[in-house]
């Protein structure tokens, strides 16, 4: 099978390995500015969408808005504000850095003037943009936004409180310790079947065998085990890992009762059952 290639169109030849392949090159028109700016920093804007912070500065001939920008590296003013309000900035000097928008397009500066009233560098840029009070005066001043606090009710707070009162109703269904049920369960032998008793337990995973041991002192210790002298029934054992936490191993025990007692049996009976 022959191989097309995709960029001059001959049979046995590919892209990747295209003697004819053209290498475009982005010429740039104006040289001489990006020579200028090469080694300039970059600023950047951040024109929020939402919710806006207004900051109002009182100059000789008015009141001008300001919107507060923490996305912003710099604070700008527009031509428009920047001609009505000359008296207040310094005279205009050339900037030494270049300005970009949150999409990454240039913003075009008339220059940087001091703004005498507020004393930062502020940049005169032409168009409709806001005026923008960014970082360097929310630095210069120590500004932040007096933020109010408001409390909703969410779905989320409501199941807390009304498992708080759960738990007030119900104190013995979250308690700490062991929980009890005031059931006794009466399991019936059949006469002519002989005790069985299995004193080897199934194997215990090495990792398991101090979490295991500890388990059992601690079940014997809250009364759920009983140590028996000589005992004439006894089921295998099996230990599975429930759960690890930041404290210790989790082992599940489980009896296999079914090994002794599925024949022997013949009716288990309840005698008390425990109603909340």
């Amino acid at each position: 099978m022959k191989t097309k290639c995709y960029n001059c169109n001959s049979i046995g030849d590919t892209v990747k390995f295209c003697k004819k392949k053209v290498y475009k090159i982005d010429i740039v028109e104006n040289d001489d500015e990006t020579k200028v700016f090469e080694n300039y920093k970059t600023y950047k804007l951040c024109l929020s969408v939402e919710k806006k912070f207004v900051e109002k500065i009182e100059f000789e001939k008015g009141v001008v808005k300001f919107m507060i920008d923490s996305g912003s590296d710099v604070s700008i003013v527009n031509e428009a504000t920047y001609e009505t309000h000359i008296d207040e900035f310094s005279e205009l000097r050339k900037p030494t850095f270049r300005l970009l928008e949150y999409n990454g397009s240039k913003v075009e500066m008339k220059g940087v003037a001091k703004c005498e009233k507020i004393g930062i560098d502020m940049i005169v840029v032409f168009g409709d943009f806001e005026n923008i009070l960014g970082r360097n005066y929310m630095k210069k001043n120590k500004w932040f936004p007096n933020y109010e606090v408001n409390q909703i009710q969410t779905e989320e707070s409501i199941i807390k409180n009304y498992e708080k009162e759960l738990v007030k109703k119900y104190p013995r269904l979250f308690e700490n310790n062991l929980g009890c049920v005031d059931l006794e369960v009466e399991i019936k032998i059949k006469k002519d079947k002989e005790p069985k008793f299995f004193k080897t337990p199934r194997k215990i995973p090495y990792g398991l065998e101090e979490a295991t041991k500890n388990k059992i002192d601690r079940m014997i210790s809250n009364g759920i085990l009983e140590k028996i002298e000589n005992p004439r029934w006894g089921s295998p054992m099996c230990v599975v890992l429930k759960g690890v936490d930041d404290t210790h191993t989790k082992p599940k025990h489980v009896a296999i009762f079914r090994a002794v007692l599925s024949k022997p049996t013949s009716a288990v009976s309840y005698k008390k059952h425990f109603a909340f």
